[in-house]
């Protein structure tokens, strides 16, 4: 028997025959997801209270809820992916001892900054299942953000060196 050739492939792997596929996402979910995106790449290089970081302690934390918490660990800990929840975990619960033993503004910050952020984002994101749309929504939202850090940049740069010459 002959295969048609537009019909589509499906390929099959056992290893992950035992593993559920994540859930598919609210619209809510996937817009908070586009806006955190967004406000993480736009507000790069920024100083810390006017960063990213105020709004992603924000968002982040509603997204999970909005999921449900029990299966954003289940899904950060299938297999496969439990290791980088593990490493996650671990490095902010030894920069909380850091943190503990030298308790200045500098590691709290970094707690925050380094550990915390990333832990929440990670958190936010695991095991979703996008649709193409929801996907391209993601992908633009980062782009936009992107294109604001370039402006941003390129602002800089005209601030303190003017308009480049191309002759020399």
């Amino acid at each position: 028997m002959q295969r048609r050739l537009n019909a589509p492939t499906q390929y099959f792997d056992p290893r992950y025959a035992r593993v559920a596929g994540p859930a598919r996402v609210s619209d809510i979910v996937v817009w908070s997801i586009a806006m955190l995106l967004f406000i993480l790449v736009a507000s790069n290089g920024r100083p810390m209270w006017t960063s990213s970081g105020i709004y992603v302690v924000a968002l982040a934390p509603l997204i999970i809820l909005t999921r449900g918490p029990i299966q954003v660990l289940d899904a950060g800990l299938r297999q496969g992916r439990a290791w980088i929840l593990l490493s996650l975990t671990a490095f902010a619960v030894a920069n909380l001892v850091s943190a503990l033993a030298t308790p200045t503004f500098e590691t709290w910050e970094a707690l925050f900054l380094r550990c915390l952020l990333p832990l929440l984002v990670y958190l936010a994101v695991v095991g979703i299942r996008l649709t193409d749309r929801a996907l391209q929504l993601v992908l633009m939202a980062f782009a936009l953000g992107c294109a604001v850090l370039f402006a941003r940049g390129l602002l800089a740069f005209f601030l303190e060196w003017g308009v480049p010459d191309f002759s020399t």
